[in-house]
């Protein structure tokens, strides 16, 4: 056996989870969820209070590539990094940035929003945070394989790789010379 580390290649999925007393439990109880390994995922929003998740989101085969399984989107990026790391990896990173920020930002309004319905309805709140998380992680899915698409496009066919529709050789890594 060896020691487990935190962001391995081999990792199905991982959380953070947030708890809010001031909220609701369907409200206040965020699972961020990212497919994969986590220093190459996103991590989007699943409210306690949903009541499914796309379909797709629950395919656990992890032996078969399968274009419908948000999971590859996510572990095929992480794969192909293993290329150049030192050169994807920013690029990984700063997707990730971006859509998470957006979630980050959506959400006082999704949460002030589905407040508003749970004290008339909590029924109504639950729907209408299934249907935000659902479109969320379809929309993810959907970024995600985009952005697999764009990094094999940009570096598929290294030692070159394609900057501005100008063909660029980066040479060694410096540390690898």
């Amino acid at each position: 056996s060896w020691e487990r580390a935190i962001a391995v290649p081999q990792c199905s999925y991982s959380f953070i989870a947030q708890t809010r007393a001031d909220l609701p439990a369907a409200i206040g109880g965020v699972l961020w969820f990212g497919l994969a390994a986590p220093d190459t995922t996103v991590y989007a929003p699943i409210y306690a209070g949903v009541t499914q998740l796309p379909r797709n989101w629950g395919d656990n085969d992890r032996v078969n590539f399968n274009t419908h399984n948000p999971w590859w989107a996510f572990n095929f990026v992480q794969q192909w990094a293993q290329h150049r790391w030192d050169m994807m990896y920013p690029e990984i990173r700063a997707k990730k940035s971006e859509l998470e920020k957006n979630y980050f930002d959506a959400q006082p309004g999704v949460e002030k929003e589905a407040a508003a319905l749970y004290a008339k309805d909590p029924a109504a709140a639950k729907t209408f945070l299934t249907d935000y998380v659902c479109s969320t992680l379809k929309s993810l899915e959907k970024d995600w394989w985009g952005f697999a698409g764009h990094l094999v496009s940009k570096y598929g066919q290294l030692p070159y790789y394609i900057d501005n529709d100008k063909i660029v050789s980066p040479g060694y890594d410096p540390q690898w010379l």
